[in-house]
């Protein structure tokens, strides 16, 4: 038999139609659609109309706070957040992420600022991990650029890791405000975006050897 293949972008609604017309001698090969409802003045042309459901795609995410009590002068690797995404019905991209840095402290105590791809779900960075970018604050922000993916149906955990300066200032407390994660839908150029998610301070401590 023939078949027909319909590509439909009607995120904004639950079921699509399309039509199949009979061609005299040619069999049933052309597809009309997709529409929303079946189209008025064309029931001449229907033979089968079929009906389906169209699952609009849904991005599930959350960022979850990490962020230690303390950190000490020259500390590596201070996992701050989590940042917890994945795709439903549709894969997204990644565009970039914006951060502000919070608290007391200032770009001087802090060495840069990790992104890492967490591979193995364990909220650590580890062996196994991957760096996806890093970067310096600068006026207190950094901005990570992309793209990365989020596939359909599995969760992609992105971690935000903090490196401490020598000389950080004892008693300065440091946080993360995620200002924007900008991201759209791969078969779309439309920008989605979350803002305004935040870590807890954790507060500077002298290195017992700098004592």
């Amino acid at each position: 038999g023939n078949a027909i293949a319909v590509t439909t972008k009607f995120t904004d609604s639950t079921k699509a139609y399309v039509v199949a017309r009979d061609v005299p001698a040619k069999g049933r090969i052309v597809g009309l659609g997709p529409y929303r409802t079946i189209p008025a003045g064309m029931n001449e042309l229907v033979r089968d109309a079929v009906v389906w459901t169209v699952k609009p795609p849904e991005l599930v995410g959350g960022c979850t706070d990490l962020s230690p009590d303390i950190g000490v002068q020259s500390q590596c690797g201070l996992t701050l957040a989590n940042i917890s995404l994945s795709g439903r019905n549709e894969a997204f991209t990644v565009n970039s992420i914006g951060l502000n840095l919070t608290g007391t402290g200032d770009d001087d105590d802090v060495a840069g600022i990790c992104l890492v791809w967490d591979r193995d779900l364990s909220n650590n960075v580890t062996d196994g991990d991957t760096v996806l970018d890093s970067g310096v604050l600068s006026g207190g922000k950094v901005r990570f650029k992309g793209p990365w993916t989020i596939p359909v149906g599995k969760e992609k955990r992105f971690l935000l890791a903090m490196d401490l300066t020598d000389d950080a200032c004892p008693g300065n407390t440091l946080g993360l405000n995620i200002s924007a994660i900008d991201l759209h839908l791969n078969s779309s150029v439309e920008v989605l975006r979350f803002e305004n998610l935040s870590t807890a301070p954790l507060t500077v401590y002298q290195r017992s050897d700098a004592m």
